[in-house]
């Protein structure tokens, strides 16, 4: 094996030195203590999807195995690709890209065949027992172009093996738009790259629970915006020391209605709607349903509930008394003896201290009660 890969490597030389496109050179690493092997045969490695601690006797066609002891002050590499290129002339397009490794996995005759099993590109198993761990570290980067720590897309086939639907996923996306400047820079991206497809984003359970499905922190610790893993309790704009704005239907591209709907009950009937009409004209309207009152509360001390025109009072409610601001009706919780009769023809309207009902005493100084 070891004759074999010294006559590779000659013949590597060979072929740069005659005038052909370079061929990756695996470069030798210091010297350390290890054992290699390199053979066929039973792999030590577990599935990704395997239990943690108990390695399968999977199978392989080639096995390096490498056996390190000592400790180390600079990163250990099993195996390294090293690429150089000057670069295919066009910016973009995975089909003129230069390529470290590629890996190609396919079922045999996969269109027309109906022998069952799962296939993937790569298995990667990493444990330790004492430090960090991850199955990919990743470091991309350019001046001018796209930059992903990982690009892909999934389809659904047809008989034909055309696409009839497809995902496309981004993570770590950064694409400058000048050498320096700003650009646009995604954490996570989707795309709908053919069909109709479902979620652009989607959290679930599978025998654990989530304490929050969504949790955006800018000091840590103190979310400001948070969904729980239960679904019931939504937090926006907390832990904020400014102000803080809900917008609905803002920056449309054409007029239509904006509304928030509210079920108390099993079914379709909404409970409560606050619904503003689509168009500059469009009315605005606080819609309840059921047997049940709708009640605007002003609990503290001095409350008072307000209704306003044209940025001008019409009706103020206070406790025990009802005001426009105008001057024309005052009302107050009294008794019905010390309301005055009013002149003749007109009416006083008081709120019954003894009873808390709505009366009216003419001018007769007879009291009828209105509601």
């Amino acid at each position: 094996m070891v004759v074999l890969l010294l006559f590779g490597l000659i013949a590597v030389g060979a072929q740069a030195d005659a005038g052909q496109p370079p061929i990756p050179v695996a470069r030798a690493k210091p010297a350390m203590p290890r054992v290699v092997a390199a053979t066929g045969g039973p792999s030590i490695g577990a599935l990704a999807y395997g239990q943690p601690s108990d390695p399968i006797g999977s199978m392989t066609e080639t096995r390096l195995h490498y056996r390190w002891t000592g400790t180390h002050a600079v990163p250990w590499f099993g195996q390294t690709i090293e690429v150089e290129e000057e670069g295919s002339g066009v910016a973009q397009g995975p089909a003129r890209a230069a390529y470290g490794l590629g890996v190609n996995v396919t079922k045999r005759d996969w269109l027309t065949s109906r022998v069952p099993g799962e296939i993937d590109g790569t298995n990667v198993m990493a444990r330790n027992g004492v430090g960090d761990v991850a199955g990919h570290l990743v470091n991309v980067g350019t001046r001018a172009g796209f930059a992903a720590v990982l690009e892909g897309v999934s389809y659904a086939f047809d008989a034909r093996g055309l696409p009839v639907r497809g995902v496309r996923t981004l993570l770590g996306v950064n694409a400058p738009e000048t050498p320096g400047g700003d650009g646009s820079e995604r954490g996570v991206a989707t795309l709908a790259d053919k069909g109709d497809n479902d979620a652009a984003f989607f959290a679930g359970r599978n025998g654990g629970t989530w304490k929050d499905f969504l949790r955006n922190e800018v000091v840590p610790g103190l979310p400001v915006t948070r969904i729980s893993g239960s679904g019931n309790e939504t937090d926006l704009g907390a832990n904020q020391s400014g102000d803080v704005r809900l917008s609905i239907g803002r920056d449309r591209g054409a007029a239509g209605s904006s509304a928030i709907d509210v079920y108390g009950a099993p079914g379709s009937t909404v409970g409560l709607q606050v619904i503003r009409k689509g168009g500059a004209g469009g009315g605005s309207a606080i819609v309840h349903r059921g047997a049940g009152k709708l009640a605007i509360d002003a609990r503290d001390a001095g409350g008072e509930v307000v209704l306003q025109a044209g940025g001008q009072d019409v009706v103020a409610v206070a406790r025990k008394a009802v005001r426009l601001p105008q001057g024309v009706l005052t009302m107050t919780e009294v008794q019905a003896s010390a309301v005055p009769a009013p002149a003749a023809g007109a009416q006083s309207l008081f709120i019954d201290s003894r009873d808390h009902k709505l009366k009216r005493k003419d001018a007769t100084g007879a009291v009828t009660i209105i509601g």
